[in-house]
């Protein structure tokens, strides 16, 4: 569900109307998203999320060869219990098992991963079963980097992995960016073209 808050930030919408012929949305607060004004379509409406029907196997081996073909080493699935972390009881995501090397207290023979990795969701335990992307277990596809690549990297793989690997139409895409990322916004306006 994409909102239309045009109204809740009139500066900021009506520049980007003018930039670049997009809308604005703002979720919370906290994302802007660009997307071209067009009617929003379900997979019901098209029968299809891609031009082929993917397994789900075939997406996560998709996704790790792709981004090991950028560099990145295939690292395993961290246990649903984090080993060594007193602060958590599960793990809630990706990032959960590069935890200590985020915090600089780890080190690894790599800068940069690709990971699928087994999250038990528990922040939002409350919304399991009202919602449709609320659940208590599944595979949070990643790739991090460890002071090697940043945004402009990223946000290329990204397109191309979604548009040139699965094909997905680039009229269908949404983008959002953080609110306060003038340097990610710049990238998708400027060298995606979005």
């Amino acid at each position: 569900l994409v909102r239309d808050f045009d109204n809740k930030s009139p500066t900021y919408a009506q520049r980007l109307k003018s930039d670049t012929g997009h809308k604005t949305s703002l979720a919370c607060g906290q994302e802007r998203a660009l997307y071209r004004a067009r009617p929003i379509q379900t997979a019901l409406d098209t029968g299809l999320f891609m031009p082929k029907p993917f397994t789900v196997a075939e997406i996560r081996e998709s996704f790790l060869a792709f981004f090991a073909e950028k560099g990145c080493v295939r690292y395993p699935s961290g246990s649903l219990v984090p080993e060594n972390d007193p602060t958590t009881l599960f793990t809630v995501a990706g990032m959960s098992q590069f935890k200590d090397m985020f915090l600089g207290r780890g080190t690894h023979p790599f800068t940069r991963a690709t990971t699928v990795q087994k999250c038990i969701r528990t922040n939002d335990i409350m919304n399991v079963g009202r919602t449709a992307r609320h659940h208590t277990f599944f595979e949070m596809l990643g790739n991090f980097s460890f002071n090697d690549y940043f945004k402009k990297e990223v946000i290329h793989w990204a397109w191309e992995f979604l548009t040139q690997r699965l094909q997905l139409d680039p009229e269908r895409l949404s983008i959002s960016v953080h609110q306060i990322d003038g340097e990610a916004y710049r990238i998708w306006r400027e060298d995606i073209g979005i």
